[in-house]
């Protein structure tokens, strides 16, 4: 549930009002507040589990269910879903000047028109979650104070119109092609047996033109069926099979594949890069340790050297890169 502002409800009086999210409409102004929920006394040994458990329902509550405009007051987001960037970032309210020109806090002057990339300093992206919001200094004029003291912002976008639902939606509707049929190296595989299919047919052709007692229309028909039956029928199916059983072989080993055109690709890789946060890892997760690669005392072969002691002194090399990973 949200609060929603209803110019004409209850009737007869201006004022907020609790609905579902899924009843959000664009122009909606509601008000944006952090849910922190707590957890109930239990045994110490399900402490652990029952925070975690917690945490995840709090998430869930928090979600930012639309694209919103911040109109009053600000608010700290988590943008790591669409980002992967793990640090929270900071929303501000966006003022209208006397002039309808759009600016910022400061009154620093900026385009007339909202671009959702341009200003998306006031904006809060569904799917995103709400870590901490305040009301606004002022109140919007005509419109009283949220019951929950929230941050009061306009509904822009709701569904898959979001920042969410557009990338949602890129996801399961690729624009590529998915069969893994039409792909260069099929019309390289084509071209090669055309190639193969032309030399023989002239061969066959210049062997029997020279022949006086060969039949010519026998002749024809011999060239042609050589150059149509180049491409084997059960070629598309032999292909689609490949690349069926590929994913079929993934998914046994709980590896999702949502371009499958890109399974015959994944051959030629020989080095995978990952993120360092974000969208791979999580911001909650603290540093035990390392494994660093030292130098045995021949000096000519390397071994692993764990490093879990907290006083213990890094090499020069290794503190470098932990610095520039921050």
């Amino acid at each position: 549930l949200i609060y929603a502002y209803r110019p004409s409800y209850p009737p007869g009086k201006n004022g907020w009002v609790q609905i579902s999210v899924a009843e959000m409409v664009p122009g909606d102004l509601v008000s944006c507040r952090q849910i922190t929920l707590v957890a109930p006394p239990g045994r110490r040994g399900n402490q652990q589990r029952e925070a975690a458990n917690l945490a995840q329902q709090q998430q869930q509550l928090n979600r930012v269910p639309a694209d919103i405009l911040l109109l009053n007051g600000d608010a700290v987001v988590d943008e790591s879903l669409l980002t992967g960037e793990s640090v929270p970032q900071l929303k501000v309210a966006l003022e209208v000047d006397p002039s309808s020109s759009l600016a910022t806090n400061n009154n620093a002057p900026i385009s007339n028109e909202l671009d959702l990339q341009e200003h998306k300093q006031f904006l809060l992206f569904g799917g995103t979650t709400l870590l901490v919001s305040h009301p606004g200094k002022t109140p919007l004029s005509e419109v009283p104070d949220p019951p929950d003291q929230g941050a009061v912002g306009m509904v822009l976008r709701t569904g898959f119109e979001t920042a969410q639902g557009s990338l949602l939606r890129t996801m399961a509707h690729t624009q590529k092609s998915v069969d893994g049929i039409h792909t260069r190296d099929t019309y390289v595989f084509i071209c090669l047996l055309l190639c193969c299919a032309i030399a023989s047919a002239a061969m066959v052709y210049e062997e029997g033109i020279n022949d006086p007692t060969r039949n010519k229309f026998r002749l024809c028909l011999h060239v042609i069926i050589i150059v149509t039956s180049v491409v084997p029928p059960e070629l598309p199916m032999e292909l689609s099979l490949a690349v069926t059983n590929s994913v079929a072989d993934l998914m046994k080993r709980k590896i999702f594949c949502t371009e499958v055109f890109r399974i015959p690709l994944a051959g030629q890789v020989n080095v995978c890069c990952f993120d360092k946060t974000g969208t791979l890892t999580s911001d909650e997760m603290q540093l035990k340790g390392l494994r660093l690669v030292a130098p045995k005392d021949d000096g000519e072969t390397c071994e692993f050297m764990d490093v879990l002691d907290a006083s213990s002194s890094l090499p020069w090399a290794a503190l470098r890169i932990m610095v520039a990973c921050h």
